[in-house]
């Protein structure tokens, strides 16, 4: 629940920097994917439930 309030939250702010801010924010994008991935594996390590 934690996690997908966290990933909900990040895809708002990387949708928002892509769409606004694409130019200036790839470093920030590009660290979104990262930590995205990052949770993702984290998130697939834990018991489901």
């Amino acid at each position: 629940m934690f996690h997908s309030g966290i990933l909900s939250f990040l895809s708002v702010l990387f949708y928002f920097d892509y769409y606004h801010f694409s130019k200036i924010t790839y470093g920030v994008d590009m660290f979104s994917v990262m930590f995205f991935l990052y949770s993702s594996k984290y998130h697939l390590s834990e018991p489901n439930g």
